[in-house]
């Protein structure tokens, strides 16, 4: 078992162990203390940690500076309980407390998983490996049933619509363009058939002189009253 233990986090000595082995351990600026602080802030005999039956303590000596226990002072003489990673503050010194064995919580037990069911066959790359206590759980593949067949047709059910005949193909329809109708002459629409064929008999009529531009114009004076 690993004893507990100081780790210097601030100060000169800082990053230094320094094994609680022993049943006391003095600090002070004395240099016959375990741990020597040369601190003008720290007294001859500053602190002292014991190791009793439930864990380690430390004492303020009644110094004049007192010692702080996570940020909180000490009174002189009083034992204050010490637990893992509890920071002491001596002077200028800065020291964590370690315990040999941090307190762990314990693993609460997982809940009874059942064994898993093994189906042979059902994998494309052959049946897994399984334990013996798997194995004796397997599964065997049930046949593969037939086929369902379409009931008889004197049967009163109606037919499902699953099997009905096939209807027979569609044949192609072939369209036939209409005949071009005669085009009517323009005057004969809405005509009489007689009617249209007098027309049509009827000679022709000259065509009216057009008007002649060169054609001089005579212009007739009007006679003086008389």
């Amino acid at each position: 078992m690993v004893p507990p233990f100081l780790i210097a986090q601030r100060g000169p000595a800082i990053g230094r162990r320094y094994d609680l082995t022993t049943p006391q351990f003095t600090i002070g600026r004395g240099e016959d203390n375990d741990l020597v602080l040369n601190d003008a802030m720290v007294s001859r005999y500053h602190a002292v940690i014991r190791q009793e039956s439930a864990g380690g303590v430390v004492i303020d000596l009644g110094s004049t500076n007192p010692v702080l226990v996570n940020d909180v002072p000490l009174e002189p003489g009083v034992p204050q309980r010490l637990e893992h990673r509890d920071v002491v503050v001596i002077g200028a010194a800065v020291l964590s407390y370690q315990t040999g064995s941090p307190f762990i919580a314990p693993r609460l037990p997982s809940a009874p998983t059942e064994p898993r069911t093994m189906v042979a066959g059902l994998s494309g790359g052959g049946p897994s490996p399984a334990t013996s206590e798997e194995s004796s759980r397997l599964v065997p593949v049930l046949p593969q049933e037939a086929p369902v067949q379409p009931p008889p047709r004197d049967s009163a059910a109606p037919p499902s619509a699953a099997w009905l005949p096939e209807p027979p193909p569609l044949e192609p329809v072939t369209r036939t363009p209409p005949a071009p109708q005669p085009v009517q002459e323009a005057g004969t629409v809405g005509r009489a058939q007689p009617e249209v064929d007098a027309l049509r008999s009827a000679p022709a009529r000259p065509a009216e002189p057009l008007p002649d531009d060169e054609t001089p114009t005579v212009i007739r004076q009007r006679p003086p009253d008389e």
